[in-house]
Parts: structure tokens; C-alpha cells; sequence
């Protein structure tokens, strides 16, 4: 509850246009939702003109998540949402790519092919919303392929 609280509290504090505040917030709360609120600022600071900051902020998004697959491709896929939302689709169509390439680079040390396939459809429905129909059609014939690797008991 408390990660909940710190990642709402820090990007209302960049959308009032305290980023640096924002990002000190952010150092206080563990993984959560953490890497959907770095892509949110990264998405308002490139609105800004602040690419080097976006840059920085999705640097973070990827170390908050980073030695942990599963945190890994949600931060990505949360990533590229926020970014998507806040209108940076180039961004955030690169950020889903990356987010796929991880699972299908890593799917044998992922956990679970459950989990795999979860994640990609997860990912398929957000390039869709974001957009991005031939990627999504991708992602989700991955995400089936997965699926039939699923153990049935």
C-alpha cells in the first residue's frame, strides 16, 4: 500500500511540475507500480522538451525492476502504457518491443509458461490500445504459442 501511495504521490507531484521532487519520492518506494510512474514522468518531460531527463527517468524505470524477469517485463509493459497515454507512442512501441524481446530471450528462466503467456497478452492488449495493431497480432500469437506449453493437470 505504501509503494501505492509513494508512485501516485510522485507523479502528481510531476505533473505540478516538481519532477526532481518527484523522482526523490520515487527512491522511497520499492518495486510496485514504480516503473509505470518513471514512464509517466519521462512521457511529461518529453513533453517538456526534456529528453535527457525522459531519458534518465526510463534508465530508472528498467533499473527499479532489474534481476527480477517478471518485474522486468511489467516495468517495461507499464513503461510503455504511461508513456503511451501521455501520447509518446514512437517511445512507447520501441518500450513494448523491448519488453518482448526480454520474454522471449529469458522465457526458459521466467518461472512459468503461464506467467509468459499472461505477460504477453498483457502486452498485446496494451499495443492494441496503444495503437500498434501489427504488433499486438505478433505479441498475441506469441503469447498463444506459450499458452500450449502450459502444463494441463
Amino acid at each position: 500500500m505504501r509503494d501505492h501511495v509513494l508512485t501516485i504521490a510522485a507523479v502528481a507531484q510531476a505533473r505540478g511540475g516538481d519532477i526532481p521532487g518527484a523522482l526523490e519520492t520515487l527512491k522511497r518506494a520499492e518495486r510496485g507500480r514504480k516503473a509505470e510512474a518513471y514512464g509517466k514522468i519521462a512521457a511529461m518531460q518529453i513533453k517538456a522538451g526534456d529528453k535527457a531527463g525522459a531519458n534518465m527517468a526510463v534508465k530508472l524505470a528498467v533499473e527499479a525492476t532489474e534481476n527480477d524477469l517478471y518485474f522486468q517485463s511489467r516495468g517495461l509493459r507499464d513503461l510503455a502504457k504511461a508513456m503511451a497515454k501521455e501520447g509518446y507512442y514512437e517511445g512507447a512501441k520501441e518500450i513494448f518491443a523491448l519488453a518482448v524481446e526480454l520474454i522471449k530471450k529469458e522465457r526458459n528462466h521466467y518461472g512459468s509458461p503461464y506467467l509468459c503467456a499472461m505477460e504477453l497478452s498483457d502486452i498485446a492488449e496494451a499495443q492494441l490500445n496503444a495503437g500498434d495493431a501489427s504488433a499486438a497480432r505478433s505479441t498475441a500469437r506469441l503469447a498463444f504459442e506459450t499458452a500450449r506449453e502450459v502444463p494441463m493437470y
